[in-house]
């Protein structure tokens, strides 16, 4: 750890902001900046005994941790944000062929190649039934529908872990 000493502005002194107790968040929050850069956790000590004037700060110089559960946290949303288009994809599907939709309009066309993607762990899991006329009920999609559910529920809890997880790293002390 380094020891770093940043001067209290007079201003902030005269109005009270850093009085006898308070903290040095304090001032930094009426600089209305930071006393510190966000990939370092620091530690302040009040009432500096050198000086009324100076506020001491302990900053770690370890900010790997933090980079990598920040770097996780990104993938885990880029992932969960891709089940839920997929999750929309097998909505607008299951319902364009439930009601039998023309698959030669432009939405049908667009809804059904990304339904052909989303679906293809599941083509063929079980048959489709096909009801009156052009309707079909296809089973695979609701089958599609309950697994990515499930994964969005799973990613969804990851994210919330990893986002507590980097708070914690980064004001732990």
């Amino acid at each position: 750890m380094g020891h770093i000493s940043v001067p209290v502005p007079e201003e902030l002194l005269l109005k009270g902001a850093l009085s006898r107790g308070a903290s040095a968040i304090h001032a930094a929050s009426a600089i209305n900046g930071r006393l510190a850069t966000q990939d370092h956790a620091m530690r302040v000590m009040t009432n500096h005994p050198v000086c009324l004037h100076t506020v001491a700060m302990y900053t770690s110089t370890s900010s790997a941790p933090v980079a990598v559960a920040r770097l996780a946290r990104a993938l885990t949303i880029f992932a969960y944000a891709w089940v839920l288009v997929a999750l929309i994809m097998l909505v607008f599907g299951f319902f364009l062929l439930l009601l039998g939709a023309n698959p030669h309009a432009a939405f049908a066309e667009w809804v059904y190649r990304g339904l052909t993607r989303v679906m293809a762990p599941f083509r063929g899991l079980f048959e489709p039934v096909p009801l009156d006329g052009k309707s079909v009920l296809d089973v695979s999609i609701l089958f599609a529908m309950i697994v990515y559910g499930l994964v969005a529920l799973v990613l969804h809890a990851l994210i919330e872990w990893l986002t507590d997880r980097i708070a914690r790293m980064r004001y732990a002390g």
